[in-house]
Parts: C-alpha cells; sequence; structure tokens
C-alpha cells in the first residue's frame, strides 16, 4: 500500500519570501496585497533601509488590531504559507501552531487546544473549541472543512473565549478570514497533485463592478485520494476525502457610511468511512476474522484494514451571511465607532454516516442512519465598537466592544444499529470470551458469562463454531435510536480596555446569557437479543428532555506597554459550555450530559527587537485553565457518549518566535507546553482488558493531549541571478506521546513524532506563476488520530491511521 499527500502557490520579487511557504507564524496578511508581503522593505529599496517583520492585523478582539497588541495568547497562520507548505486540510496545520489539535471532516471534528480535544463523534456535541468564519460563529467543527481554500489566515485563540465569542469556547477559538472581494480584477488558478493520488484545483476570480461593488468567487475540486489505508476486504481505500465546493462574495466599499458583505457557500464532501485496523487482537478473535478476510492482520501500522461494512461518509455543508458596517462619525465622544450586524444561516444535510461498529470484516454490529441527519442554524449579532479619549475624564482613553446574540439551531439524527448477523454475532462472542479466559480476564456481562461457557480450547473453536451458529446465520435484529434537539440562546457582551496610566491599561469584559434546549430521544428494538448482545447497554425508550443553563462568562487583567515594541499582560477569564444530549441514545441512562465550566489565568508578554542587527519577533505565554464537569467522549457497546468527569486542569505555556538572522532567511518557530490531565476522575471509563466496570483517573493525562509541541520552519531565498527566484525551505515538527482514547489504556499510546518536510519554489518577478516541489513526512512516521477498545472483546483495541507516509506533491498557480 502507497502512502503520501499536496501543496500550494504564489511569489513575486518581493513576495517571494512567500514562495518559501514564510511566516507560517504571527505574520497573517492584510487584506490588500502588499501587506501579505513578510517583509516591508523591497529589494529595490535603498541598502541602509532596516528589515521589519509585517505587522499583522487580526480581529481576535471584533476590531482589526495590531497582533503584538492584543492581550491573548494568539498564533496566525497566513493563507500563502498554507498553500507554499502543500498542505492538504485543516488537519495539518495543527503541527504549525503550538498546543493545538485539529481533526475535521465532513460528517465531524475535533478541535483541542492546550489539551482539552473532545473528540465529537457523537453528532449532537458541542465543542470546547469555538469556529468562526468571516465573523459567523458554527455551532459545528465540521463547518470548518468547507473552507480550506483562497484562506487569508488563522488565527488560533488559546484559552477561554466566552466574553466576546461566547459559549462553546471554554478551551479556545479558531477564528478563520477567507480572501474578500476587492476592488480589482484579477482570476488565479491553483493546481496541485500528490504521489498518494490526491490531484486538487482551487480557482478564484475577483472582479470590481463599479461604483464602489466588487465580487470574488473561488471554488475547491478535490479528488483521487488513495486514502491512508487499504481496506483488503472490501478491496478499496479508505479515509480519502473528495469534495466539490463553491464559494461566493460580494462587497460594498464605496464612499457612504455603509459597507457590505454577501457570502455564500455550498460544499459536496464525501470519503469511504472504514477508519479503523486492529492493533491488539486475541488469537481467537484474528482467526476467526480471517475465515471472513484471509488478509486480516493485527497491525494498524501498514496503512491496512479490514471491515465489511462499506461506509461511506457523504454529506452537504451550506450556509450565507449578510455583514453591515455602519459607520456613524462622531457618536457620543466616540472616535472610530462602528455599528456591525451580521446576519448568517448555515445546514449540513448527512445524507450517509455509516459505521462498522466491530471493526472487522466479521458482519456483527453496523450503525448507519435510517434517514438523512439535518443541522441548521440561524444567528445574529449586532454590536458597536469604538474608542473615547477617556473614562468621564479619566485615563488616556478606552476602547470597547458591545453588544447581543442571538442564536437558534436544530439538529435531527435517526441511526440503526444493526446485527447483520446472528450467526456470526455468537461467533464473535465466543471468541471474544475465549480470548478473554486464554489471557487470564474473567466474562464480564450477561453475554460474556453466556458464551465464556462456551468458549473453547484455542485451536479448536473454528470447529465448534460452526453447529453452533448454523441455526442463525443470516438472520438479523436491529435497534433503532434518535434525537431531535432544539437550541436558543441569547446572550448581551462587552469588553473594554481602559488605559488608566500611559502604560498601563485595564481589562474588562462579561458576557451574560441564557440557553435552553429541548430534546425527543427514543430507542426500540425488534428483538430482545439486542440488550443481550450490548450487554444491556440497548433499552427500549422515549424520552422528552430539556435543560436550560444561565451562562456568566467574565474577564478581567491588565496591560502594561512601556513602549512600541513590548506588550505584557495578565488576565483571569471564565468560559462556559453548554450541557446536552447523546446523539446516539441507545438508552435514556447516558442521555444527557451537564455543563462545563473552564476559570483560567494567563500571563504574557510580546515583543519586537532587533538581533545583530536583524529583525526579531518573540512571544510567549505561561497559563494554568481548570474545568469542571469536564465533558468527555468514549466509545461503549458500540455507540459513542459524552459523560462528564469531576475535574481537570492544563497548565504550561506557549511561545512564537521569528527571526531574520541574515538578508534572504527567515526562521520561524511555535513550542509550547500544556500539561493536561484529570484532577479528579473517580468513575472513569476502565481498560477493557483490566476486567473493572471503571477507573479513578485523578492524575492521569487526558487523551489527545501530548505534553510537547513544537514547529521549527526555517526558509532562504536562494541569492541567484535572473528573473526566477527560487526559495527553499522545510519543516521539524514535534509531538510528544499522548493517549489515544479516553482510559489511558497503554495500548492505545501515540510514540512521540517528529516529521521532516521540505520543499523548493520557482516562481517569477511578476507573480504570473510559481511552481513549488515538496516532500512531506520525509521522516515516514505512523500517525494515529484515534484508538478505541473493540466492542464486547476485553483486551482488543483498533487504531485510525492518520498519515499518508512519506510522499511528494506538486503544485502550480498561475495569476492573470
Amino acid at each position: 500500500m502507497s502512502a503520501r499527500r499536496p501543496a500550494r502557490r504564489r511569489a513575486g520579487h518581493r513576495a517571494a519570501w512567500l514562495a518559501l511557504g514564510l511566516l507560517p507564524l504571527t505574520t497573517a496578511s492584510a487584506q490588500d496585497e502588499a501587506a501579505s508581503l513578510p517583509l516591508t522593505a523591497s529589494s529595490d529599496a535603498p541598502a541602509e533601509r532596516p528589515m521589519e517583520i509585517e505587522t499583522v492585523v487580526v480581529t481576535a478582539t471584533k476590531t482589526a488590531r495590531d497582533a503584538q497588541d492584543v492581550p491573548v495568547s494568539l498564533t496566525t497562520v497566513d493563507g500563502e504559507f498554507i498553500r507554499q507548505a502543500g498542505l492538504a486540510s485543516f488537519n495539518d496545520l495543527q503541527n504549525y501552531a503550538a498546543n493545538l489539535n485539529i481533526t475535521v471532516a465532513g460528517n465531524s471534528g475535533t478541535l483541542g487546544v492546550r489539551g482539552f480535544a473532545t473528540p465529537d463523534l457523537n453528532p449532537s456535541f458541542d465543542p470546547s473549541v469555538g469556529t468562526v468564519v468571516d465573523g459567523v460563529y458554527y455551532g459545528r467543527s465540521a463547518f470548518l472543512s468547507a473552507f480550506f481554500f483562497d484562506i487569508d489566515r488563522l488565527e488560533v485563540l488559546r484559552g477561554p473565549q466566552g466574553t466576546l465569542f461566547g459559549k462553546n469556547t471554554t478551551a479556545g477559538l479558531l477564528n478563520l478570514s477567507t480572501n474578500t472581494a476587492r476592488s480589482s480584477t484579477e482570476a488565479v488558478g491553483d493546481f496541485t497533485g500528490s504521489s498518494y493520488g490526491r490531484r486538487s484545483i482551487q480557482p478564484a476570480f475577483n472582479v470590481a463592478l463599479g461604483d464602489g461593488w466588487s465580487s470574488r468567487l473561488a471554488g475547491n475540486a478535490t479528488y483521487g485520494d488513495e486514502g491512508s489505508q487499504y481496506n483488503t476486504d472490501l478491496e478499496r481505500g479508505e479515509s480519502n476525502p473528495s469534495q466539490r465546493t463553491a464559494r461566493a462574495r460580494i462587497g460594498y466599499d464605496g464612499a457612504g457610511p455603509f459597507h457590505v458583505d454577501l457570502g455564500g457557500f455550498y460544499s459536496h464532501q464525501f470519503r469511504n468511512y472504514n477508519l479503523f485496523a486492529f492493533d491488539h487482537v486475541g488469537p481467537n478473535m484474528l482467526a476467526l476474522a480471517q475465515t471472513y478476510d484471509p488478509l486480516a492482520e493485527a497491525d494498524a501500522s501498514n496503512h491496512t484494514n479490514s471491515e465489511n461494512h462499506p461506509s461511506r461518509d457523504d454529506a452537504d455543508l451550506y450556509g450565507g451571511h449578510v455583514t453591515v458596517d455602519f459607520d456613524p462619525g462622531e457618536l457620543w465622544r466616540m472616535n472610530k465607532a462602528t455599528v456591525t450586524s451580521v446576519t448568517a444561516y448555515a445546514g449540513s444535510t448527512e445524507h450517509r454516516d455509516d459505521l462498522d461498529a466491530d471493526f472487522s470484516p466479521i458482519p456483527f454490529i453496523v450503525d448507519q442512519l435510517v434517514k438523512p441527519s439535518r443541522y441548521q442554524q440561524i444567528s445574529e449579532e449586532l454590536r458597536l465598537a469604538g474608542e473615547t479619549p477617556d473614562l468621564f475624564g479619566w485615563g488616556y482613553g478606552v476602547s470597547f466592544v458591545t453588544g447581543f446574540f442571538l442564536f437558534d439551531s436544530h439538529y435531527t439524527t435517526s441511526d440503526l444499529f444493526l446485527v447483520e448477523d446472528l450467526g456470526a454475532a455468537a461467533a464473535y462472542e465466543v471468541a471474544a470470551q475465549a480470548d478473554a479466559q486464554l489471557a487470564g480476564r474473567s466474562s464480564s456481562g450477561s453475554a460474556g458469562r453466556l458464551f465464556g461457557a462456551l468458549a473453547p480450547p484455542l485451536g479448536q473453536i473454528l470447529d465448534v463454531l460452526s453447529p453452533l451458529t448454523a441455526p442463525v446465520i443470516g438472520q438479523q435484529v436491529s435497534a433503532a435510536v434518535g434525537l431531535d434537539q432544539h437550541t436558543q440562546s441569547y446572550a448581551y457582551f462587552g469588553q473594554f480596555e481602559h488605559r488608566v496610566l500611559e502604560d498601563l491599561s485595564i481589562i474588562g469584559g462579561l458576557r451574560f446569557g441564557y440557553e435552553r434546549k429541548t430534546a425527543d430521544a427514543y430507542s426500540h428494538t425488534n428483538s430482545p437479543l439486542i440488550p443481550l448482545i450490548t450487554n444491556g447497554a440497548q433499552k427500549d425508550h422515549d424520552t422528552r428532555a430539556s435543560q436550560g443553563d444561565w451562562d456568566l462568562s467574565p474577564k478581567a487583567g491588565l496591560k502594561y506597554e512601556p513602549n512600541k515594541a513590548l506588550t505584557a499582560y495578565f488576565t483571569w477569564a471564565q468560559g462556559y459550555k453548554s450541557g446536552g444530549f447523546n446523539g446516539r441514545p441507545l438508552s435514556a441512562e447516558n442521555l444527557e450530559y451537564q455543563p462545563e465550566l473552564a476559570t483560567s489565568y494567563e500571563i504574557g508578554a510580546k515583543t519586537r527587537a532587533r538581533f545583530f542587527g536583524m529583525p526579531v519577533q518573540f512571544n510567549i505565554a505561561a497559563f494554568t485553565t481548570t474545568f469542571e464537569d469536564l465533558q468527555v467522549s468514549t466509545f461503549q457497546d458500540g455507540s459513542f457518549v459524552i459523560l462528564n468527569a469531576a475535574s481537570a486542569r492544563s497548565s504550561g505555556f506557549e511561545g512564537d518566535f521569528t527571526w531574520m538572522p541574515l538578508q534572504g532567511m527567515l526562521l520561524s518557530s511555535s513550542f509550547g507546553y500544556a500539561d493536561a490531565h484529570y484532577v479528579k476522575y473517580e468513575n472513569a471509563p476502565a481498560i477493557s482488558s483490566s476486567g473493572e466496570d471503571s477507573q479513578d483517573l485523578g492524575g492521569r493525562p487526558l487523551e489527545l493531549a501530548p505534553k510537547w509541541t513544537a514547529s521549527f520552519v526555517p526558509a532562504y531565498l536562494l541569492p541567484l541571478p535572473g528573473p526566477i527566484h527560487v526559495t527553499v525551505g522545510g519543516d521539524l515538527l514535534y509531538r510528544s506521546q499522548r493517549y489515544l482514547d479516553v482510559d489511558d489504556d497503554p495500548a492505545k499510546l501515540q510514540k512521540a513524532t517528529l516529521v521532516y518536510n521540505a520543499r523548493v519554489t520557482a516562481a517569477t518577478p511578476a507573480e504570473g506563476w510559481t511552481l513549488t516541489f515538496a516532500g512531506h513526512n520525509l521522516s515516514d512516521v505512523a500517525i494515529y488520530n484515534q484508538a478505541l477498545s473493540q466492542p464486547l472483546a476485553p483486551g482488543n483495541s483498533v487504531r485510525w491511521m492518520a498519515d499518508y507516509g512519506r510522499f511528494y506533491t506538486l503544485d502550480l498557480t498561475i495569476r492573470l
């Protein structure tokens, strides 16, 4: 099985830096072309003019500000770097910002910051890291997957952001800005090919319409991906994402007081969805699996797996927004006052979202949609931002933003848990219990005691299974489960910075809101065998439930600015994440989970200076965040459920560093440490091989939480004569070991990874074309997204392979 991934665009005389894929950290581009350059001095400037690192303009506080002036731990990733580095999706971006975790697709998403990363494979689950795109809040992380093209910048905000951005930002926020419609006419085509088959075409057309109006149309067609794994039973590639996406924006930036941005998008995404491969499996279970697929094996590292049900993820995502900015002029002594209205709608339809829930070629458990699952949201934000010279004669200026936010969402899903073949189910249970006894583990649950008594010795299992299972071979039983959930939230928010002294500001903010969720849930089975097979996890029910919660998210702090080159700050903040209902409610017992609350302290500094006469930029922040009633996702008896842990804490630091040691050379780094662990979690899911029902995880690490993350990105513009500029660059990307499941099973540990990438780019001065060749994961490191226990099979586990192995990409960008 070959394995691999892709690349992106542009450059020019001054923009040749970007051809390197320079400045992924703290150097996002501004809206106009010139501001996208990382260095403010061109090669045509006088030699004595000092080179400077470009100012980064961000909207992390809902107003445009220099990133160095924002009192929050913040990393930006520039759209040009994303293209030049050959990144295939947002999943690749997690390696370039410290203490960040991203896994998104059309049907699901896992976003994590500072070790808090709860997988949202449960479809009704709200994320801990918020998603904002072009000023619009999206209630599901999966929407992010529709915007990985024509990007201006991505801002990664760490720590609770509830004061300005609302609920479900307890760990942090991803704030994405795509390219707006501009007052110029241009066409750009980006074409990428990879050694693992993936092809990508990303055109963009910008047209000036006159009288202040302009339009932009961009698209993304991705296809041909061979997949990160090959399914030997179905003889096809798995986890091979494809998409067809279009996005349109119309802008008005005329002479009047109004500025308008209208946008809309549609994305169709699909992939084969048999993601997991055997990692640890008993000899009887493996022997049984090989009767269905002789190529099945217990090796998750070789880019193959074996599952019998042809699972598929097939989703449509769509939406639109209208943003209106109004400049009222001087208003109540306010300077730069702006009234902004953001009205948005978004929706998704999952046509298929299958799961081969036994992760094997054995025709046992399948979870599939009965009818398409739908999510819809409507939001409205009305805010006022401005500055005043003082506060009733006190101080040296106040900047503030205040407003109201309304949000309404509706989610429906209906799943069928299907036992494909009762004969295969009986064989599966016998094999699982035979392996348990062979390993010295006692049988557990009603099914375990029943089938454990029947388990034959190793080597005889296949001889006795045939007469045992023959009477029920081919017979099916099932349970239908569903959820209809409606959410309404309302909030007032405000935040300010008051400069009480010339170099000292007070930070304050508050968000006060109310959210109500109502749900109708059910689970019905057509056979009494389903509760037996699931060890009692399925129980028939029809349940109506509701939750109502008040949200109070305050923020306070100090900011010290002795000069223009240094900003230091201290902040205290709280964030709130709503409770909810499990999207696959096999029983009423685990239907509800409660809200979580985060409290964070952060101290940091941001500085610009010169080191050996050359510009350097360095940012550092230290933090501690405590979560009460942390929501965790776990896989139990063939279904993902959400539970509340008692408490958890993450403490550590992160930093960004950018330095130009020589003319033509740029070094960038992002690094972080996060000790994320449970403070108290007494009834945590037990390791499946332990024979226990629960365990105490107090003091143990959270899942998907590496303690150390770091990236180092060197780049160099070769001093060659001639009209073509050649640049070389690379990446060193490190993540320390982390657990891939909530139970901290040593069998589900991802080893530390160090990934090497390299690239070379040729570009013309006039930016007519750019060609980039890149090598990815040259160290050929095995990387996994998640590990799970095989249901009803104690001691067995499976893994989801994320990487493509070593691969190469070629990217061509043409600009007209």
